[in-house]
């Protein structure tokens, strides 16, 4: 679990679903790069995303397409308690929980699974396997992804609390998702 408090108390929902796949896409761009030939879906709940992986598993066969699931706490809408990655594989779909690493000052920022056993770093528009980072710097790694991610996230708010980039918003229960994907 990570504090993702902004200024402005602003939710960090919306600012984590527009940094996370630019910071793997584009990992020395500026933060407002248009997101072009990327593959990956990036979305928020706030709830428990253990309800909705049916739901997940079934978009990512039918689109093909990998999905990174940020889970908000109800209770405390500024805590993420995971990410967790849906994403094709040789096997199946690997449903997994990961963590923005970036392994050494200036590295591209990777994806890296909780077990430590798999990373995945954006390629030409695709999450990719790579090498998973040695433990001493795997700890440190996380540290800075998280951090150039809340850099990027405050990038995206403005001095009022507001967020700054055009952007939609769907509400729905867990109940109610289900019942609209069956």
């Amino acid at each position: 679990m990570i504090e993702l408090a902004l200024a402005g108390g602003v939710c960090p929902a919306r600012p984590l679903t527009y940094a996370l796949p630019r910071a793997l896409a584009y990992p020395r761009s500026t933060d407002d790069v248009p997101l072009e030939n990327c593959d990956l879906a990036v979305t928020a709940f706030q709830g428990d995303v253990r309800e909705l992986v049916p739901l997940f598993i079934k978009t990512v066969v039918n689109t093909g397409r990998p999905y990174l699931v940020a889970d908000f706490e109800v209770a405390a809408p500024s805590m993420c308690r995971s990410l967790c990655l849906f994403m094709q594989v040789a096997e199946g779909i690997m449903v997994g929980k990961v963590e923005p690493c970036i392994p050494r000052p200036g590295a591209p920022m990777i994806l890296v699974t909780a077990d430590r056993t798999r990373a995945f770093v954006m390629e030409d528009g695709k999450l990719v396997d790579c090498a998973v980072p040695r433990p001493a710097r795997t700890k440190q790694g996380i540290a800075r992804g998280w951090a150039e991610l809340a850099r990027r996230m405050n990038a995206s708010v403005t001095e009022t609390g507001a967020f700054r980039h055009a952007s939609w918003e769907v509400h729905l229960s867990p109940l109610a998702a289900a019942a609209a994907f069956a």
